[in-house]
C-alpha cells in the first residue's frame, strides 16, 4: 500500500499542537527571565557598593553580609541624577532612621557606576556627596546629601535581571523587594518608571508588615496579616471565626 500524505484538515491539529508547544516553551522562558517571587529565598549576589559608613567605594561585596542576617529592602531605580529618582531617594533618606529602628538594611541599586573615578558626574559616589539643599545646589541635578543607605552598582545589570527588576528598555525598574531576616522575600512591588513611590507611608507600612511577620512567635504561628492591616493592629487567626471578627468593623 502506498503511503498517503495527510490532507490539510488532518494536518491542522498537528500544526496547532506545535504552536501551543512553542507558546508553552516561550512562556517558560519568559517566566525564568521574570525573576523571583515572594516566598523564595532572595538570590545572593556580589557587587561594588558605595558604603555610607566608610564613605568609600568597596569592591566585590557579597550580599551574604546582609541577606539572612537582617531584614533587607532592595530599592531599584532607573538612573542617577535624573528626575523622579531624586524625589524618591531623598524621601527614602528621611525615613532611614525609622527603617533602621525596624531592623532593615536598605540597599538602593541601579546600573550606574559606584566610583567617581569611573564616572565623575553620575556615579553613586559623586551623587551621594552632592548636596540636596536647593540653596546650595542651584544648578544641575539635585544631589542626595549623604544618605545612610548603601548604594549598589550593577552596570552589567545581572542583579537587576536576577531579581526581575530590569525593564525591556534595558533600564532598571522602580522595584521594591522586602526581605525578611531569614532571607525569604515577603513583598515585591514594581512601579512604572514615570511613577514615584510613596516612601513616607506605603514603604514604611510594608516594612512594618515584614517586621511583624519576622517577630511572629510560636503562639502567633497560625495568624496572618489581613487586608488593611496597619502597625499596631492585631493579627488575624487563620480561622473562619477570625475572618468574621476582622470583618465586623469593615462592613
Amino acid at each position: 500500500m502506498s503511503q498517503k500524505t495527510l490532507s490539510w484538515p488532518l494536518k491542522l491539529p498537528v500544526y496547532v499542537l506545535a504552536l501551543s508547544l512553542s507558546a508553552v516553551l516561550s512562556l517558560t522562558s519568559e517566566d525564568v527571565k521574570a525573576g523571583i517571587l515572594p516566598g523564595q529565598k532572595a538570590p545572593a549576589f556580589t557587587a561594588d557598593i558605595f558604603n555610607p559608613e566608610s564613605e568609600k567605594v568597596e569592591n566585590d561585596v557579597a550580599s551574604d553580609l546582609y541577606l539572612g542576617k537582617q531584614r533587607v529592602i532592595l530599592f531599584s531605580y532607573p538612573k542617577n541624577c535624573t528626575y523622579v529618582c531624586p524625589t524618591e531617594l531623598i524621601a527614602l533618606k528621611k525615613v532611614m532612621p525609622k527603617l533602621r529602628q525596624m531592623g532593615f538594611q536598605v540597599l538602593v541599586i541601579s546600573a550606574d557606576e559606584a566610583s567617581e573615578k569611573e564616572d565623575a558626574k553620575h556615579s553613586h559616589e559623586s551623587w551621594w556627596k552632592s548636596s540636596d539643599d536647593q540653596k546650595v545646589n542651584k544648578e544641575g541635578p539635585l544631589g542626595l546629601g549623604k544618605p545612610e543607605y548603601i548604594m549598589v552598582s550593577d552596570p552589567d545589570k545581572k542583579i537587576l535581571q536576577q531579581y526581575g527588576l530590569l525593564g525591556d528598555d534595558g533600564m532598571a525598574l522602580r522595584g521594591t523587594v522586602y526581605i525578611g531576616e531569614n532571607g525569604v522575600i515577603r513583598i515585591i512591588e514594581i512601579n512604572s518608571n514615570d511613577i514615584g513611590r510613596d516612601v513616607s507611608t506605603h514603604i514604611l507600612n510594608n516594612a512594618a508588615k515584614v517586621e511583624q511577620l519576622d517577630e511572629r512567635g510560636k503562639a502567633d504561628a497560625e495568624k496572618v496579616l489581613p487586608a488593611g492591616w496597619k502597625p499596631g493592629d492585631p493579627m488575624m487567626p487563620m480561622t473562619d471565626e477570625g475572618v468574621r471578627e476582622h470583618m465586623k468593623d469593615k462592613s
